[in-house]
């Protein structure tokens, strides 16, 4: 039985239970697209891989657009691929929509796992919160440090 599904976040906000203040996150979940079905014969493990979100199909690349063959439509291809693990068969097929509804109930307790977007590599003021140093008067550095330290500033 499938008990995941892809999204991504929307916002942060807040709601109130029993007058404390509880921060929330919207996430965007599904629909998602069964696009490959690993089988244990095959590929010596059950899977699926599911698609989420869109790209226009120029975007693709094409050997992309042949590996999503059946799971490209209106001319949109999904955005990101992840694949899930299972002990048998799945019992989808290639090209299935998977929505909410047909994993989750309201009151479900759910874990969310989630990825980074990543800030690339940061320099000392950005990661260590270190000072960038005057940036007017005595900004000179090396050799003429010494003769510009000694000049009186007004």
């Amino acid at each position: 039985m499938l008990n995941t599904l892809l999204g991504s976040k929307k916002r942060m906000g807040q709601t109130f239970v029993e007058d404390t203040r509880v921060p929330v996150t919207w996430i965007k979940v599904g629909p998602c697209i069964v696009t490959q079905i690993k089988r244990q014969e095959k590929d010596g493990y059950w899977a699926i891989q599911l698609g989420f979100g869109e790209r226009r199909i120029k975007n693709v690349s094409k050997q992309l657009q042949g590996h999503l063959k059946g799971a490209i439509k209106e001319n949109k291809a999904p955005r990101f691929l992840r694949e899930v693990r299972f002990d048998s068969d799945p019992g989808l097929n290639v090209g299935e929509v998977v929505s909410l509804g047909d994993i989750f109930k309201k009151g479900d307790v759910v874990a969310v796992r989630g990825t980074s977007k990543g800030k690339g590599f940061a320099g000392v003021v950005k990661r260590w919160r270190f000072a960038g140093g005057p940036r007017t008067q005595r900004t000179c550095s090396g050799i003429n440090r010494s003769r510009n330290d000694s000049r009186a500033s007004l």
